[in-house]
């Protein structure tokens, strides 16, 4: 084999080499436990090229992605036996899927590397935090101790050298009365410094207990939060919970608020709950403006057909909009989509892009609303609800 050849064979192997590297440390998403079988129509699927609107419609019935789910091959569906199928139809298996998830572990806090090395300080033990509990850190209070240790140690010393000084000048002083004098000083002075130096521990207790019980750091490890994504609107068929207020009991707001609501109405309970809000605002010093209130079967009947309009099907479309015959909600009379009236937050409602628009004023509605008793749903800042159960509240904001 020459050398032209090697070259050649080089050039093919070293980039298949690389890109196995690469595969092998990507993370692909994996299978969870539960996989079932799902029929699709192939014909509804070719429609997709031919006609959009009816693609929209149909090529999403039967697919692992109307189920939220991931298709799979049929290996994973082996439980159960596959589907018998006709003509165009065809049985795939679909599977929810994982992805990978971190899971928090115990933090190891790494032992300092102290630059003044304090002679008879025991050696530092290693500290490990358990995932959701407190710990504590001694490094700090064990290092000043050690160097308070260490000072004793060292006063001591010159204590002793300072009584023997003094002795010493005493014994060749020849009578010397100055001499005598400057001895008895440094005796003196050396005895009351070990006095003072065996009794500092008994003074410091007495002082402030703590100087002598040094205590450690006490560190939280992060707890771990689940938050789970809020993926529809306040008027979705999934959080129509709750009653539908009878057209003869709701009560107009236009003489107690500004509003441009369709339908001007509550129940008297939303009137009640609105009234205090309305308290709740002038204490601060603003007015509030309701932008939707009751709504009739009519008007929603004619918001699902708009949102069928929009998103194409139901599926899609009750994400967003109530069906029909729906309660709860502003079907109860007690929901109000609001504002401060006149701040730019009025111009941000409604619609997934406004869903989580804030400042100062959408704080401060915020604020009003939770004194007067209102719970806000979390997935718009400007939809209340009084006395109303709905999905995914948010009670303390």
């Amino acid at each position: 084999m020459n050398l032209k050849i090697k070259k050649s064979i080089l050039l093919i192997l070293f980039p298949l080499l690389f890109l196995s590297l690469f595969l092998s440390t990507t993370n692909p998403v994996s299978a969870g436990g539960n996989c079932t079988w799902s029929v699709i129509n192939k014909a509804m699927t070719t429609s997709y090229q031919q006609n959009t609107i009816i693609s929209k419609v149909i090529i999403k019935s039967g697919t692992c992605e109307e189920k939220q789910m991931t298709q799979f091959s049929d290996d994973f569906c082996s439980a159960t036996p596959k589907p018998k199928t006709k003509g165009l139809d065809e049985a795939v298996c679909c599977c929810e899927t994982q992805e990978p998830v971190q899971e928090p572990v115990a933090a190891r806090f790494t032992i300092p590397d102290f630059q003044v090395q304090i002679p008879g300080l025991n050696k530092l033990a290693p500290v490990t935090c358990p995932v959701g509990e407190k710990c504590n850190i001694p490094w700090i209070g064990q290092y000043i101790a050690g160097l308070y240790n260490y000072a004793l140690g060292i006063v001591g010393i010159l204590a002793a050298i300072m009584l023997m000084a003094g002795g010493l000048l005493w014994l060749i002083s020849a009578g010397d009365a100055s001499k005598i004098t400057k001895a008895k000083e440094l005796i003196i002075g050396s005895i009351s410094g070990l006095i003072i130096l065996l009794v500092s521990y008994t003074i410091l207790t007495i002082v402030n207990p703590d100087l002598v019980n040094l205590k450690g750091v006490n560190v939280s490890s992060v707890q771990k939060i689940v938050i789970t994504p809020i993926k529809n609107g306040s008027d979705s068929t999934e959080n129509a919970v709750g009653t539908c207020a009878k057209d003869k009991e709701i009560q107009p707001i236009s003489d107690l608020v500004s509003t441009s609501a369709t339908s001007p109405f509550l129940a008297p309970e939303g009137i009640d709950g609105l009234s205090l809000a309305i308290s709740e605002a002038q204490k601060r010093g603003v007015n509030l403006h309701v932008v939707s209130a009751f709504r009739t079967a009519q008007h929603q009947q004619e918001l699902w057909e708009a949102a069928l309009r929009t998103y194409g099907n139901e599926l899609e479309a009750q994400k967003w909009v109530a069906k029909p015959g729906s309660c709860g909600g502003h079907r109860s009379g007690k929901a109000i989509d609001l504002c401060i009236k006149g701040t730019e937050s009025c111009n941000h409602i409604g619609g997934k892009a406004n869903a989580e628009y804030s400042d100062a004023d959408v704080e401060k509605l915020k604020e009003i609303m939770q004194a007067a008793g209102w719970v806000r749903y979390c997935g718009e800042w400007w939809h209340y609800q009084y006395n109303e159960p709905m999905n995914n509240p948010c009670p303390n904001s």
